[in-house]
């Protein structure tokens, strides 16, 4: 999609370049400006476009037209003031071209948000068919119930419909460590289980 486009007008940007020919003096006051076919044929715009261009700088008393005769240099300081003001609009006209920029920018980003989070859920809800259970990991404190128990002695699957696959005890990993591996304070238990049995483990071994 395309940005929405605040550019001023070439007439509009003609009369400014005109404006600060003024100012900077290489115009000097009651000084005649070339025709506007000559000035069409330097901007290499139609002399439409030169009479919309001078018509602004007249109507703020800039320059006089004078049919025939050609275009009078009448106010430098009208010439500073319209740059002054111009500068404002433009700013402004930056701002808001900017703001619809963002805007542009946050919709397409929402959009493709949007798409990617709903590819996520299609890929986690058939990610759940495939694969109905998970593997977990749960830390063995000093506050839980069975502490210094064998899996066998609380008998752990039948109450939580969870297997052990691992124990990681300091640095060392104890692969399928059976039904009379010890739980002991700091060791971290690998379960394969669903998240509904997950948490049937964490009441089992921390309720009170």
């Amino acid at each position: 999609m395309s940005r929405t486009r605040l550019e001023n007008p070439i007439y509009q940007q003609i009369a400014v370049d005109l404006a600060s020919k003024i100012v900077s003096g290489k115009y000097v006051l009651g000084e005649r400006i070339k025709g506007r076919s000559t000035l069409a044929s330097y901007y290499n715009v139609s002399p439409e476009t030169i009479r919309k261009a001078v018509c602004i700088l007249e109507d703020v008393g800039i320059v006089a037209i004078y049919p025939g005769v050609g275009i009078e240099v009448v106010s430098v300081d009208l010439a500073k003031d319209f740059l002054d003001k111009y500068s404002d609009i433009s700013n402004l006209n930056s701002i808001k071209k900017n703001i619809l920029n963002i805007i542009q920018t946050q919709n397409e980003q929402a959009k493709q948000l949007k798409e990617t989070v709903n590819e996520l859920l299609d890929c986690t809800e058939r990610f759940k068919d495939l694969n109905p259970f998970i593997p977990f990991e749960i830390e063995i404190t000093k506050n839980m119930k069975y502490l210094n128990k064998t899996v066998s002695e609380i008998n752990f699957w039948q109450n939580t419909l969870a297997t052990i696959i691992a124990i990681k005890r300091n640095d060392k990993i104890i692969l399928s460590p059976g039904s009379y591996a010890t739980l002991r304070e700091h060791d971290i238990i690998y379960i394969i289980a669903s998240e509904e049995s997950y948490n049937r483990v964490k009441m089992f071994l921390y309720s009170t």
